[in-house]
């Protein structure tokens, strides 16, 4: 009886020594993992919470960090896998919804992630970030009320973003409440002066309230401070001013243009505009060589492709790209070309370079290298 109870006991202690190694173990790979996550190394950060995962069972923090991961990755389907999975765990954890909503995002999965917002929000109606991707999404889907509504939302818990200002002051824009539309965007680039979308946006207000000269300034600055920037080609579509006075009102503004490089910046704004007939002249100038100024060749390359002339554009992009071009557009444009002309490979190749510069899928894109 007494040999029963010692070995009982033994048996005891050696389990409860198991589960405290078992134990100190977990939070060793957790640690391991975490560390290596800080430091950047990302890929190795992956195959240790990999490894604790395979060991132990996941519990809600170690699903959401590895999503993390696979986000620092690009790998946008298994970080969304991970967040949904921490989402099923923990039902009323908000940060897995409004991750989720990120990485659905990131694959232009508007309608998913527009649900994964909602649920953010009826567990936590302050989250400023949630308001505003919701936003974001309304408005590409010309929800405009919708948008105006999510964006001041974003605004009353967080009065500095100055993103979603930027926005709702568009969004008034289309609606035709340009007044407000320029309250909004000139507080977005008093507190960031470098915003280049609230800089475009500014400037197209000003141009439909027939400030021409003020647009043209605005645009000028913006072509001084990223000659690689290009809006959203709905945004020039959404509306515009009669082409031919605006031609016209804009060749004039040039005229006062002053400093270096002023026939690139003039082309440039043409382009921002979509007055491609004017871009196509100024890019035809003798003084802009597209062969040593990458983002002149960029610029010129998404012209060529409004004409329809895609092997000419392609050329040049090559230029662009195979320079190592510090932006994803040229690698987007790339990608939709080789595509079109047979070269999966290639193709494929520029199409997760966009990924991992512009960190979402390229839309039209997404299905390649699957």
């Amino acid at each position: 009886m007494i040999l029963s109870r010692n070995i009982f006991l033994f048996l005891v202690c050696v389990l409860w020594a198991t589960l405290v190694v078992a134990q100190e173990s977990q939070t060793a790979l957790k640690q391991e993992a975490e560390q290596l996550f800080r430091e950047g190394k990302w890929k190795e950060s992956l195959e240790t919470y990999n490894n604790l995962i395979r060991l132990f069972p996941p519990d809600s923090v170690v699903l959401f960090d590895r999503g993390m991961v696979h986000l620092a990755l690009h790998d946008f389907s298994h970080a969304e896998k991970d967040f949904a999975a921490q989402a099923a765990f923990d039902s009323t954890e908000a940060d897995a919804w409004f991750m989720l909503g990120i990485v659905c995002m990131k694959q232009n999965k508007a309608t998913e992630a527009l649900a994964c917002f909602s649920k953010t929000l009826s567990r936590d109606p302050e989250n400023a970030d949630a308001h505003y991707f919701s936003g974001r999404l309304q408005l590409e889907m010309q929800h405009l009320k919708t948008a105006i509504y999510d964006f001041t939302h974003a605004i009353e818990h967080n009065l500095s973003h100055d993103e979603a200002l930027a926005y709702r002051g568009w969004t008034y824009a289309q609606l035709g409440e340009t007044d407000k539309a320029l309250t909004d965007l000139s507080i977005a680039l008093h507190m960031n002066p470098l915003y280049t979308d609230a800089r475009y946006f500014y400037a197209r207000v000003l141009m439909e309230k027939q400030n021409f000269a003020a647009s043209i300034r605005q645009l000028d600055t913006l072509a001084q401070q990223d000659s690689w920037y290009m809006p959203e080609e709905w945004w020039l579509n959404s509306y515009k001013v009669h082409q031919v006075k605006l031609q016209k009102q804009v060749v004039a503004s040039f005229k006062k243009m002053k400093g270096s490089e002023v026939s690139a910046r003039k082309a440039h704004i043409a382009m921002m505009l979509g007055l491609h007939k004017l871009a196509d002249k100024l890019y035809s100038e003798k003084n802009l060589q597209t062969a040593v100024n990458a983002p002149v060749a960029y610029l010129r390359a998404r012209l060529l492709l409004k004409a329809g002339k895609e092997t000419e554009a392609l050329n040049l992009l090559h230029g662009v790209c195979n320079g190592n071009a510090p932006v994803a557009s040229p690698y987007y444009y790339r990608a939709l070309l080789l595509f079109k002309s047979g070269k999966l490979d290639a193709a494929c190749a520029d199409r997760l370079t966009f990924t991992q510069m512009a960190d979402r899928e390229p839309k039209g894109l997404d299905f390649l290298c699957r």
